[in-house]
């Protein structure tokens, strides 16, 4: 869990490895996180998780 952005805000970093190299997304408040490739129905906000 990081606070990033001004004001500060909780935000969800998912890391991705892609051709050898980590890609980042992030997440805050009411962004959909939809990610899991174990899970693909699965969607959460960033706030139902915090």
């Amino acid at each position: 869990m990081h606070f990033i952005g001004q004001p500060k805000q909780l935000t969800i970093s998912i890391y991705q490895l892609i051709d050898g190299e980590y890609q980042v997304k992030q997440f805050r408040g009411e962004d959909t996180i939809h990610q899991s490739i174990v899970f693909p129905e699965l969607s959460l906000t960033a706030k139902q998780i915090f």
